[in-house]
């Protein structure tokens, strides 16, 4: 008899010693919402100690949490008054981090919900690792920077920005700034910050990971967690007239690519790099594969009678793949499997007949 199982196409390194520490220490600063979790369950798979570091207040539901995991709410944290809330927070982490994963607001409107999620969170963090000796310091940032990215500022006649890895500082004074949406300029303005102090620093490592649209167990907003929502409840789903296809990404695949930066890219430069699935996914595309993915369901998709849709954007993998040795391993149909409830999966994990 043969069992069929679905795997992400890479081997993870799992011993009985998961989180143990034999990999090293590692903190997620913005580690309680499903991109952090989800980073926070592959460092344990690589036998690190996780550290996280978050405001339970800028949640509406918490993540299930790990007993493997050292949990710190800084909303929890007193304040003495000369170290600000920042510095109070960052006293609970014990010394010997070697790795910092900053992770507040990857998917946002733009809005600041916890003083994490903040161009200061950034500073004050990042000079905590000049104080504790931290050798790496990994930004989880945003692939809307990338909208500007198809010309570079300054360069001699146009040029390709290749994987949209261009400096924060260029894309904030290309010609055409001024059409960013609010999140990708607040990222961008977080990813000035890491590279000032990261370039003034002799210790420090740093890279910024911009992500596509990340997706995956414990997502609370947007189209992905509506449509799964909707599959559940056997409610309709409309698919808008406007349905650009988007690069969506499982956390899964995020995971294994910061730990791969860590391992393989970073260096005293700030290495910037597309973390992307390298496909373009329309909401269409995505409630079909739900529906066809769920066990039992009543839902009907419903078209508009119109649709004038843009090309959407995908990101360019090759980068990632040189510097990393990196690709998406996660489909559409186990990634939303992911996503759905137990009874609620197909019998993916079937047993085939002899």
């Amino acid at each position: 008899m043969a069992f069929l199982w679905y795997h992400t196409g890479e081997e993870r390194h799992v011993t009985g010693l998961r989180g143990g520490g034999l990999g090293g220490t590692i903190l997620i600063v913005g580690g309680f919402g499903f991109v952090g979790a989800a980073i926070a369950e592959c460092a344990l798979d690589q036998e690190y100690k996780v550290f996280v570091m978050d405001s339970s207040a800028a949640y509406d539901t918490s993540q299930p949490r790990n007993p493997l995991v050292a949990y710190i709410d800084s909303d929890d944290v007193p304040h003495h008054g000369h170290g600000g809330p920042f510095a109070d927070a960052m006293e609970m982490i014990p010394n010997g981090v070697q790795n910092v994963i900053y992770a507040a607001g990857v998917q946002d409107s733009g809005e600041q919900h916890s003083i994490w999620d903040s161009t200061d969170g950034v500073r004050n963090v990042i000079e905590w690792c000049g104080e504790r000796q931290v050798p790496d310091f990994l930004l989880m940032s945003s692939m809307e920077v990338c909208h500007l990215s198809a010309e570079e500022l300054n360069a001699d006649g146009p040029a390709k920005v290749e994987a949209c890895t261009a400096p924060a500082e260029s894309l904030l004074l290309h010609k055409k700034a001024g059409s960013l949406s609010k999140a990708a300029r607040k990222a961008l303005e977080t990813e000035m910050v890491v590279e000032s102090l990261c370039d003034k620093s002799d210790q420090l490592k740093c890279a910024v990971l911009r992500l596509s649209e990340p997706y995956g167990p414990g997502i609370e907003d947007g189209p992905i967690a509506s449509i799964v929502a909707k599959v559940l409840a056997d409610e309709p789903i409309d698919v808008p007239e406007v349905d650009v296809p988007r690069d969506y990404i499982h956390t899964d695949d995020v995971g294994h690519a910061l730990m791969k930066t860590i391992r393989m890219g970073m260096s005293n430069r700030v290495l910037r790099l597309g973390i992307c699935s390298g496909m373009t996914t329309s909401i269409e595309t995505w409630a079909r594969t739900a529906v066809e993915t769920a066990v039992t369901t009543r839902t009907a998709i419903r078209l508009p009678s119109e649709r004038e849709n843009g090309p959407g954007m995908t990101c360019d993998v090759h980068r990632a793949w040189r510097k990393i040795s990196f690709e998406a391993g996660v489909g559409l149909e186990e990634g939303i499997m992911t996503m759905l409830p137990a009874g609620e999966e197909p019998d993916g994990a079937a047993v085939m007949g002899m």
